[in-house]
């Protein structure tokens, strides 16, 4: 997952779309690197998270909200999250941004570092993120309020 982040946070996968000129590609980029780590697409049951072309994929691919309430909801197959914390996410893990404090979450980066216990440095917990551009960016330096989703597993 940081492999795939690293490749392609500044370089867009051709086989996605990118969405940077259409409102963001951040949530995009997330999912791709989800999908990367081995989880597999889900276009069955209630919840859904998939991408087959730009026509042709589930709102939770491409939407901060509907990637949340995916990863929580999400019962079947595809990958399954639960509300964590800044000191229990890891590598692939989700946090996204309400920079407004407004409830409403616009910015889903990806952890490529989860925060070092016992050191002392809260800048170790590092994400990457498209249509900002970043690779190794400490969550810390974001503004806004942050919610943590720690991905528990998938079915294949």
């Amino acid at each position: 997952m940081r492999e795939y982040a690293f490749k392609h946070y500044n370089n867009p996968n051709k086989a996605f779309y990118d969405f940077t000129n259409l409102g963001g590609d951040c949530t995009n980029f997330t999912s791709q690197v989800i999908h990367a780590g081995g989880a597999p697409m889900d276009s069955e049951g209630k919840y859904q998270w998939y991408y087959y072309s730009l026509n042709n994929r589930s709102p939770s691919w491409t939407g901060v909200m509907f990637l949340y309430d995916y990863l929580i909801n999400n019962d079947g197959l595809g990958p399954h999250g639960v509300d964590s914390d800044f000191f229990n996410v890891t590598i692939g893990d989700v946090i996204q941004i309400d920079f407004n404090d407004d409830g409403i979450f616009t910015h889903s980066p990806v952890v490529v570092q989860p925060y070092i216990k016992g050191s002392g440095d809260l800048y170790t917990l590092t994400v990457a993120a498209r249509s900002y551009d970043v690779f190794n960016r400490p969550i810390l330096t974001y503004p806004g309020v942050k919610r943590y989703i720690h991905l528990t597993q998938y079915f294949k």
